[in-house]
Order: structure tokens, then sequence, then C-alpha cells
């Protein structure tokens, strides 16, 4: 069953399984130790909301991939680019197979093209940290819910007060 929680644990798999990623996380607000030089290249994702359609629901999810370049490092174009090269893996592992994560298949629509911005630096977090961002705008079908398509039933009787079957349950009017 396709929902929000197994497109984001897929994406965090993808993320786990990237030979480059040290980290994954998910959340609006997420501490990282920005002093901890192990924890980077890494991956965040944060969802932007949801529309819903007929039978679908869009989901949008902002995915960050950003690194922290020593302080004596000033070579900043390797590391976004480095950045940029893993958010597209990510992008194509998602949309088109599953090469190197360990996560079954599941059908996903992730809308074409893809946007894919810099992040922008934010000195109450750190800014020191490089990195591209992509929205990831993703068409799940409603999963079912256990309900049958069509809930209430023919009437049983159509004499007298009207009643109905759902399930085991009747409703009477």
């Amino acid at each position: 069953m396709n929902t929000l929680l197994n497109a984001v644990e897929t994406i965090q798999a993808i993320g786990n399984a990237h030979p480059q990623i040290m980290a994954t996380y998910y959340g609006s607000t997420v501490e990282i130790d920005e002093d901890d030089q192990n924890k980077y290249p890494a991956m965040h994702i944060e969802s932007e909301g949801a529309q819903s359609n007929k039978g679908t629901m869009n989901v949008n999810l902002l995915v960050t991939v950003f690194d922290l370049p020593p302080l004596d490092d000033m070579r900043h174009l390797e590391t976004e680019n480095k950045a940029l090269q893993i958010l597209q893996d990510i992008i194509g592992e998602f949309a088109y197979g599953f090469t190197y994560a360990n996560v079954s298949s599941r059908e996903y629509n992730l809308e074409q093209p893809v946007p894919i911005n810099p992040i922008t630096s934010r000195p109450d977090l750190n800014d020191r940290l490089l990195g591209w961002q992509a929205s990831f705008n993703i068409e799940i079908n409603y999963p079912k819910t256990g309900c049958s398509d069509n809930i209430i039933n023919l009437p049983i009787s159509n004499t007298g007060i009207g009643f109905w079957q759902v399930g085991t349950t009747f409703i009477v009017q």
C-alpha cells in the first residue's frame, strides 16, 4: 500500500543505501551536529503539503542534500557539485528504479521535471552548509481502507421503515 509514510521511508532507504550519504533526516526541525564531519554529506526530507484528487493524492516533499566543507576548504563549487550529483542519484533511484537500495519497488509517479535549487544559507542553522534541494511531487493512489467501494448496500426492505445493511451493522432510519 502506497502512503506518505511509504514514500518517505523509500526515499530514506535510498539515502541510507547511497554510498556517499552519511546520515538521513526527516522533519521540519532537525538538530544536526555541525562539528561532526562524519555526518556529511547528509540528506533531509521535509513534507510540504498534499493535494487530494479523485482516487489519488499528490504529496509534496522537499529533499535536500547538503555538505559541510572543512573550515579551511575554499572549494565550494566542488562541494556543491557533489551534493547536486548525489541529489540526481536520489531522484533517479526513486523515479526509475532501485539499483543499490534494498527496498521493494513501489508504484509512485514522480512528476517530471523535478525542480532543483541551491539551498540558501541560514546563519541561524549553519551558514557553511552547501547543497541542493529538490521538490518531489509524488502521486500516490489512495490506499484501500478496508471499506468496500459501495459502503451502503441496497436497502433490505423497501416498505415501512428504511434500513440498510453496512457490513454486519444495520442502520435504521
